[in-house]
């Protein structure tokens, strides 16, 4: 069995496209950002009583740069995007009826230009696209975003304004998608 799985699927030694070193740095921007926003924010929140959206502003700053200053700019984006969406860092924009609402959360702040950026790159390349597991998922979660927006716009439900508010929320998940298919290609 395990032959076979070599043969369709490879080896343990390249199942990582990326050397060490970058793996490395993936791993101590993602292990700053998280101390900074874990500890560092509420920590200093509470000895001197500043404001937690403050903080964490200054946390992300901090960030970014020590990232631009060790020159790994795009790496530690891209790790602060994955990080990013583990924590509830969101400010509502517009609340909807009942639970609805839009918001921006931290890691849209990311996202959004990294996505452009790493889509930039991987065009830059000149793929070739085909008929495989990524493009049917990504097919798959581009039609069912297309579909929400649809659906929300003319369904026949209690509000109008909730389905497009859970579309948005769904455009929100295709583009996170989007970067960490980039991240990974």
């Amino acid at each position: 069995m395990s032959g076979h799985l070599a043969e369709r699927f490879g080896t343990a030694g390249n199942a990582l496209a990326v050397g060490e070193s970058e793996v490395r740095t993936y791993v101590w921007t993602a292990l700053l950002l998280t101390a900074l926003i874990a500890v560092c924010v509420p920590v200093v929140a509470v000895v001197s009583g500043l404001p937690t959206p403050v903080l964490v502003v200054v946390a992300g700053l901090c960030y970014l740069a020590v990232v631009f200053a060790s020159g790994h700019a795009l790496t530690g984006l891209a790790s602060a995007a994955i990080v990013l969406t583990l924590f509830d860092i969101s400010t509502t924009l517009v609340e909807g009826p009942g639970i609805a609402t839009i918001d921006v959360m931290a890691a849209d702040v990311v996202t959004v230009p990294l996505l452009f950026v790493l889509l930039y790159e991987f065009l830059d390349d000149r793929p070739s696209v085909g008929f495989n597991g990524r493009s049917i998922a990504t097919f798959g979660l581009v039609g069912f975003v297309a579909w929400t927006f649809v659906a929300g716009l003319v369904a026949n439900g209690g509000s109008t304004g909730a389905g497009v508010m859970y579309a948005i929320e769904q455009l929100r998940n295709l583009i996170v998608f989007a970067v960490a298919a980039l991240i990974v290609h």
